[in-house]
């Protein structure tokens, strides 16, 4: 069975904390004019790590006098079992108040494609662990927004098999982030019997994407070979939609649309008491 975890990709652009996310008031702290840009906009976060790679060795640099709140520690949060088993990734954005301590004192959910995602956030928020933000060499509090990234690399084999035999997704490539703002993109694939990637169209499209590159990645994905009722290795038409948002993380929606699931037996829910 699929572990309950899932893989967050250590790109800056996925996992970033944007400063000035509440106005001129938190310019102003940080001793900056409110049209001033910040020397900071972004600032990575420490990327969590799958079971299966050591987290690599932090380089030791002296403390900036001014910085932002860096991320230290992140408890891997559930994968609901349900969006899991559908395939389904998503996105949380949250607003929060990190203390001069570096501990999360106030934390909002802006948005959240799906209420299980935030959940499983909120879950773990408390237990976050941030450098904390610095003003003239001073740890200070300071108000950041961050976008969390839920991510499925491996569809494995104990994901719902679909009616026509769709093969199952064993790896992918994201394509880049055009970074123009937010966009989506559904895409035909063609598989051929051995589960190689033999064609690739453009569906359709919203918003500003790099068609370009969305081709190269797709190609470049690995499938197990399809199993249907009528044997396994045949030949596929299946679809992905690949959804860019605008916080610069990149989801991708295979099977798509995604497959309902019948809850299990223990995870029926409660009938009401009487």
């Amino acid at each position: 069975m699929m572990k309950r975890r899932f893989v967050m990709l250590a790109a800056s652009a996925a996992l970033a904390i944007q400063t000035g996310c509440s106005g001129s008031k938190d310019k102003e702290e940080a001793g900056q004019s409110p049209s001033s840009p910040s020397p900071a906009e972004q600032t990575p976060i420490a990327p969590a790590q799958s079971e299966s790679t050591p987290p690599p060795a932090k380089a030791s640099a002296p403390l900036s006098p001014n910085s932002n709140p860096v991320l230290e520690h992140f408890p891997m949060p559930e994968y609901p079992a349900l969006l899991q088993d559908r395939a389904v990734e998503g996105e949380v954005k949250l607003r929060l108040r990190v203390n001069s301590s570096g501990k999360v004192e106030d934390c909002t959910v802006v948005e959240a494609t799906e209420q299980a995602f935030a959940d499983a956030i909120l879950a773990t928020v408390n237990d976050w662990q941030f450098s904390p933000a610095r003003k003239d060499g001073v740890a200070v509090a300071r108000n950041v927004s961050i976008a969390i990234p839920f991510y499925i690399n491996n569809r494995a084999a104990s994901l719902p098999v679909m009616d026509n035999g769709q093969p199952e997704l064993l790896g992918l490539v994201r394509p880049a982030h055009p970074g123009k703002g937010a966009a989506s993109a559904t895409v035909k694939i063609r598989v051929s019997p051995n589960a190689m990637v033999a064609d690739i169209s453009l569906l359709s499209s919203e918003g500003v994407i790099e068609a370009i590159q969305i081709v190269d990645a797709v190609s470049r994905w690995s499938f197990a070979p399809s199993r249907s009722e009528y044997g396994p290795g045949l030949p596929a038409l299946v679809l992905a939609k690949i959804t860019f948002t605008s916080s610069g993380n990149v989801l991708v929606q295979y099977p798509y649309p995604p497959p309902k699931v019948s809850l299990s037996e223990d995870s029926q829910p409660a009938a009401p008491q009487q």
